[in-house]
């Protein structure tokens, strides 16, 4: 799936399109408070997101920094279970959309860990 990428928004700045996306997401999380079968939705994408990321480093190969240790059978698995392992020594928090796509999955979790 291709798409066109998300302007940066300057700092200060609030679109109505990006108010709309803030809304539509917070309405979902808070109606998966309230049910499990919601919950679960969110949190398998979530997972997919992570997988997603920790390939996408782990087949760019310009990018020297060492990597999370995520298996292909880490993977076929589909748990979480993988991101219990230790990973690289420091979580780069995204200031920006364009950093945000260099994050792997262990600093998903750390970030995640820290709200």
């Amino acid at each position: 799936m291709c798409s066109d990428p998300l302007p940066i928004i300057p700092r200060g700045r609030y679109p109505t399109w990006n108010q709309e996306i803030i809304v539509k997401n917070a309405s979902i999380i808070l109606e998966s408070l309230h049910s499990p079968l919601l919950l679960a939705a969110v949190f398998e994408k979530y997972l997919n997101s992570i997988v997603r990321s920790i390939r996408r480093q782990r087949e760019n190969k310009g990018n020297k920094r060492r990597r999370f240790r995520m298996s292909e059978e880490d993977e076929a698995a589909e748990t979480d279970a993988f991101l219990e392992r230790s990973g690289p020594p420091s979580v780069e928090i995204p200031y920006m959309r364009d950093k945000y796509y260099m994050l792997e999955g262990n600093d998903f979790y750390e970030i995640c860990l820290s709200v």
